[in-house]
């Protein structure tokens, strides 16, 4: 339960799309200024020091598919990095996320500390329609089949 509140914790950091957006934007060269996408992580690899305990340097990557209405509009990939383990086992790390999307790719990181709520997730940039990316990404409701809600707030 501990490792899939921490993976959506960090996967925050790991969705975006507007494939339902761009089908209202039609053919602007301006992002939708907020979307919300469905994250369903489709792979998980671990490399830890000692498989039977967390540790400052342990990593976790994961790939996503994300949704809207259903569909398929992009993926994600996201690699995070464990900063410091309290002595009950909650620990603190980073995460980076990359998301390929209709029209380009969305960059992002964000901190979650131990105990606590993530600090936020911080849009870092992107490519194509995204070149200019800055904003957040805030988590929202968790649904059935361990996916999960995200709202894209660009500024």
């Amino acid at each position: 339960m501990k490792k899939l509140l921490l993976i959506s914790l960090c996967s925050v950091v790991a969705v975006a799309a507007v494939g339902g957006a761009f089908a209202v934007a039609g053919a602007s060269t301006d992002p939708p200024r907020s979307f919300t996408v469905v994250r369903k992580i489709t792979d998980l690899e671990r490399q830890q020091a000692d498989p039977d305990k967390t540790s400052v340097g342990d990593r976790f990557e994961f790939t996503s598919k994300l949704m809207q209405n259903g569909d398929v509009i992009g993926h994600q990939g996201a690699a995070c990095t464990v900063l410091s383990v309290l002595p009950n086992g909650d620990d603190t790390f980073v995460c980076v996320g990359t998301w390929a999307l209709p029209g380009g790719i969305i960059t992002a990181q964000a901190y979650r500390p131990a105990g606590g709520q993530g600090t936020g997730v911080a849009i870092t940039g992107g490519t194509g329609v995204y070149r200019h990316a800055r904003g957040q990404i805030v988590e929202g409701a968790t649904l059935p089949g361990d996916r999960v809600e995200f709202t894209f707030e660009l500024s």
